[in-house]
């Protein structure tokens, strides 16, 4: 520690060891001097002979300051100084330098950032690749071989027979319940887990502790664990959380553990997480075809998931031995046991995501080479242009080492300097994104700023920066920069690979600019084609409101229920602006309440060759037809004779009759759903019920909704020409007179609803229109930096020029002609590869139309436009160059 604090006091105090090394120097010459004269020299003789002992002062302080070992930290320094002092002397440069730095990085790292989290690592999981889900396939199905869903009674099988893992968790997710505060009643989310799923997760308590089997074995079941968010937002992060109690519906529930900040299981907004108790039905053959809930398990070391699946289908063929009754169903809709990955769940569950995913993912790679192409193209130029310099600070003495590290010293600053200011645009990108875009993914997923995509992405330009950054100077170095001081040829051969290499960077950025810009209108084009589409639905002026009713006091659809929905329609429906109302299970396009389930229909035989009849089922009221003008096609729609007490009911989709063309009529026959017989009564027009980014049911299912029992929440959909907000807290006061005890009430438009359900569409459509301005940007300043660079350089030939009687008007024809040309080329080559990769993405995306020759059109004059303002400036910089000034100099 002495030893580095002596160093330190050096290095900073500088002045004050030169003074010390000036009087200690002084001193030993001074005795040496003392000694010789005391010899009988004389003071003269006596100095001379000193100086000569000692071998040069200078030379002596160079040695001593060799020795205190800080030479290169100080020739560093000045390597600093020197840098920003060119930083400052080259404005353009360094303000275009910096600009496009910032960008790059900035959104570069939002954008891998965003795909890491997403793609890559999802969860926050100690070796999340042994980590995989466990479902139902059905392979003949719209699904495919996604993995969905199992059952209770699928998971106890597993648990009991399988080899394959070292564990396998039950989660059953996205559940809501009442939470009641001091203050109020809200709905939260919670998740009923078994204990397993902390030994799949490997999770660790920030606090207290796990539940157990143990736990529930004794019946110790009123046990809750908060998630990290609930903890902080009701305890404000004390410790005095374990222990107390919390209400959850009326139940009390004492609190045992806090989980971790960044855990969560698919769904990221679990507040809650209570133990699972497999009841006599869960454990019955009665449950197995309830696939609604999620199984996680964790691989042993030594197998693969190639052997887990193998294994899963040796369990499910033994169980078809024991019911062969069940063969023929299952052969014709390929059902079988699956295992997947957790982290490719939302791809394999959504293709479309998979899809959208990648076109991101090379959004973002785009943008990193246009910012190589661009700094790299800078920096070569800015220093060819001082070989001069370069050569004469060789000449006076400067080693080729020593100006390498100049070079680099100058480019680490920039670096530096871009990325500091880069990250708060990367925060404000990805606060943008998680805002507008992933809360409306099914998965919800947060994105973070990751170091590590920052560190490689800055490192990636850093390197190539660095490298062009000393190009210039290697080359001449080999050959002796003292030469290039006499040398023009070598200069003009210099200045023609550079002159070639820069105006190919240019081209570079132009064309990959062209390509994103052609991909982007396409894209958005797509996104504006389908909100324009027919959904068998009216889309304006039509307000979902959404009322969680507590099962706890609402535990009986007939007594307590039905009363609660009637009075709401009554009340609704009397409101100032209110045209219809209606009650529905559900809205459309809500990827977390669409479910798809088998019927069978009277007449109609499913054969080998066909899927088995599945499809989206709506518990509605009479005047939701009306309300939401969906098209009768045949038959009649549900009225208030159809009861409870009466016959049950149902409405089918027209698709049933497309798709299977029955002989007859299908009014009058039985259709059988959940073991239970209804008469159809009317056929309906098609709907769109289901996100884009899912395959959609081609069936749909209508049933009275005082026919069904109770489903967690009661949802109205209103008619009105009033705006959304108008009418949100007169709603929101009228249910509340109705039960003013009611956990929050929310509301989306079908517009929302929309635009929710095409985030697959939406988000690269939204993610590319930024990429594209940052890409088109970047492309201009670095068109700019390099023009303006070589104009300010080429001011003597301009000069000259126009002493010599060319015009100003020449002058600026030229450089146009040179900046257009490089333009024209740039574009050329961009639509032809936009046009290539419009055919792969007609292959990617099958329903994107991709033959917009009107996006090329505009995509060109939006180029050659924005590239035109960018050449004027230097070009008038060039006209206004002064021929006196310039001679003047000479």
């Amino acid at each position: 520690m002495k030893k580095l604090f002596y160093y330190l006091s050096k290095l900073f105090r500088n002045g004050r060891a030169e003074e010390q090394l000036d009087d200690e120097l002084r001193f030993h010459l001074q005795m040496s001097m003392e000694k010789k004269m005391e010899a009988g020299m004389s003071k003269e003789e006596a100095r001379q002979e000193a100086l000569r002992d000692f071998g040069g002062i200078e030379q002596m302080k160079e040695e001593t300051r060799e020795g205190w070992g800080f030479r290169i930290v100080q020739e560093t320094i000045r390597d600093i100084r020197y840098a920003l002092r060119q930083m400052g002397k080259h404005k353009i440069f360094t303000l275009v330098t910096l600009l496009t730095l910032t960008i790059c990085v900035g959104a570069n790292t939002a954008v891998f950032s965003l795909l890491h989290t997403i793609l890559l690592r999802p969860y926050n999981f100690p070796e999340p690749d042994r980590v995989v889900n466990i479902g139902k396939q059905w392979r003949n199905s719209d699904f495919g071989d996604a993995v969905l869903g199992f059952s209770p009674r699928c998971f106890l099988d597993i648990k009991e027979t399988a080899k394959s893992y070292e564990s396998v968790g039950f989660a059953d997710l996205n559940k809501q319940v009442d939470l009641r505060t001091s203050d109020r009643i809200q709905r939260a989310e919670y998740a009923v887990v078994t204990p397993e799923i902390w030994d799949v997760t490997r999770v660790k308590p920030v606090i207290g502790r796990l539940f157990t089997q143990e736990d529930i074995d004794k019946g110790d079941t009123n046990q809750v664990i908060l998630s990290y968010r609930s903890w902080k937002r009701l305890y404000n992060k004390s410790p005095s959380a374990i222990g107390s109690t919390i209400a959850l519906d009326e139940k009390t529930h004492t609190i045992i553990g806090v989980l971790p900040k960044n855990f969560y299981l698919r769904i990221n907004n679990t507040e809650l997480w209570l133990p699972k108790i497999f009841s006599k039905h869960d454990r019955s053959e009665k449950s197995r075809q309830n696939n609604s809930y999620t199984v996680f398990a964790r691989l042993k070391p030594d197998v693969n998931l190639l052997q887990a699946q193998h294994e899963l289908e040796a369990i499910y063929a033994a169980y078809l031995d024991l019911h062969p009754e069940r063969r023929e169903k299952v052969e014709r809709s390929g059902e079988n046991y699956g295992v997947l990955l957790s982290k490719d769940y939302t791809f394999n569950m959504v293709p479309m995501v998979n899809a959208m995913f990648w076109s991101m993912q090379g959004a973002g790679a785009m943008i990193l080479l246009i910012g190589f192409l661009n700094i790299s193209c800078l920096i070569l130029v800015r220093n060819y242009h001082r070989l001069s310099e370069l050569a004469m600070r060789h000449s006076l003495g400067a080693s080729k080492q020593r100006i390498t590290r100049q070079l680099a010293t100058e480019t680490l600053l920039l670096f530096f300097t871009a990325g500091i200011l880069s990250l708060p645009l990367t925060q404000n990108i990805l606060s943008i994104l998680d805002s507008n875009t992933l809360n409306t993914m099914p998965t919800g997923l947060p994105t973070r700023l990751n170091t590590t995509v920052l560190s490689t992405i800055f490192l990636t330009l850093l390197c190539f920066g660095i490298f062009f950054g000393i190009l210039p100077a290697w080359s001449v170095l080999k050959k002796g920069l003292s030469s290039s001081l006499r040398n023009g040829k070598q200069n003009s051969s210099i200045s023609k690979r550079v002159h070639w290499l820069q105006n190919l960077f240019v081209i570079s950025q132009i064309s990959i600019s062209v390509i994103l810009l052609v991909t982007t209108g396409v894209l958005l084009k797509n996104v504006n084609h389908l909100l324009k589409k027919e959904f068998g639905y009216a889309t304006e002026n039509r307000l979902f409101v959404k009322i969680p009713l507590p099962f706890y006091r609402y535990d009986d659809a007939r007594s307590k229920i039905d009363p609660f929905r009637h009075q709401a329609l009554k009340d609704l429906g009397n409101l100032p602006g209110v045209a219809q109302v209606a009650f529905a299970e559900r809205q459309p396009l809500d990827i977390l309440s669409t479910t798809q389930t088998s019927f069978a229909i009277e007449g109609i035989e499913v054969t080998s060759a066909d899927p088995d009849l599945n499809g989206t089922h709506y518990r509605i009221s009479p005047g939701y037809f009306e309300t939401m003008q969906i098209q009768l096609r045949q038959g009649r729609r549900f009225t208030q004779r159809d009861t409870a007490e009466n016959q049950p009911v149902a409405i089918i989709s027209q698709s049933i009759i497309r798709d299977y063309k029955p002989k007859g009529e299908l009014l009058g026959r039985t259709l059988t759903f959940w073991n239970k017989e209804y008469t159809i009564i009317g056929v309906v027009e098609d709907t769109k019920d289901y996100p884009f980014y899912i395959k959609e049911p081609r069936h749909t299912i209508y049933f009275p909704a005082v026919q069904w029992g109770y489903n967690g929440s009661v949802n109205f959909v209103i008619h009105t020409k009033l705006s959304s907000r108008e009418l949100e807290q007169t709603i929101r006061k009228t249910i509340l007179e109705i039960d003013p005890e009611l956990p929050e009430i929310t509301f989306v438009t079908i517009k929302d609803a929309i635009r929710s359900g095409m985030v697959a569409q939406r988000m690269p459509a939204e993610v590319l229109a930024c990429v594209a301005f940052v890409a088109i940007a970047l492309s201009l300043l670095g068109l700019y930096g390099v023009l303006s660079y070589s104009v300010s350089e080429r001011k003597r030939e301009f000069g000259i020029r126009m002493a010599l009687g060319e015009s100003p008007l020449a002058i600026t024809t030229r450089i146009l002609w040179w900046g257009n040309r490089l333009t024209f080329i740039g574009l050329a080559i961009g639509i032809t590869g936009a046009y290539a990769l419009m055919r792969f993405v007609d292959n990617l995306l099958p329903d994107i139309q991709t033959t917009a020759l009107d996006t090329f059109f505009f995509t060109s004059l939006l180029v050659i436009f924005t590239t035109l303002l960018a050449v004027a400036i230097p070009a008038r910089q060039a006209a206004l160059t002064d021929p006196m000034k310039v001679l003047r100099t000479e």
